[in-house]
């Protein structure tokens, strides 16, 4: 189903209404979400783009981003980050509920990024459930997966004021590391409690 102007309408558990310029994320970040997503994220800022050629004093509303997931998979999160950072048009990311995982990382990629009051980020090291494999591959996927676990380090690191001794020590200790309205606003997950 292809959502386009004023209709709205749910895919699954995202919930798009390109008129009103907000998507609602309530689903695993997966391949199939964050293809919806990301098409009509492109959508809108493509349209921005031909009207911003066409219009003299054109201004880019903000497209509200709502997360409210318990994440997934980090090359589809890599993929739909991609798009927010290369947006001309300004993404907004709310959190209301929840957004851990892959879904806090996408969160603190917003241009903006606002937090509810009674809700929660988390934030881990990344992992895998590959089950089936020979020693050679476990060999070959710990040097992906090492990269991978840089990358994303790195990435927090730069979009939030945590300190590199906590990401280390919630990487070696297996942490789940819960942040919280006030606290997100302390450590720069997000900009502003609604």
């Amino acid at each position: 189903m292809i959502l386009r102007g004023d209709i709205m309408g749910n895919i699954d558990n995202i919930y798009i209404d390109c008129e009103q310029r907000i998507i609602y994320l309530s689903d695993i970040i997966d391949n199939i979400t964050i293809g919806k997503i990301t098409f009509f994220l492109l959508e809108i800022i493509k349209n921005d783009d031909r009207k911003e050629k066409k219009e003299i004093g054109f201004s880019r509303e903000p497209i509200q981003l709502y997360i409210n997931s318990c994440g997934g998979n980090i090359c589809d999160m890599w993929s739909l980050i991609t798009i927010i950072e290369n947006s001309k048009t300004p993404i907004h990311t709310y959190c209301n509920g929840y957004a851990y995982s892959a879904a806090c990382t996408i969160f603190v990629s917003g241009h903006r990024r606002f937090i509810g009051k009674h809700a929660e980020l988390m934030y881990h090291q990344m992992s895998h459930s590959n089950k089936h494999t020979t020693y050679q591959d476990n060999f070959e996927y710990r040097k992906m997966y090492d990269k991978s676990q840089k990358e994303l380090e790195k990435y927090i690191l730069s979009k939030t004021k945590i300190k590199k001794n906590l990401v280390d020590k919630i990487r070696k200790n297996k942490i789940d590391y819960y942040i919280y309205a006030e606290n997100a606003i302390k450590l720069g997950f997000a900009d502003e409690i609604i």
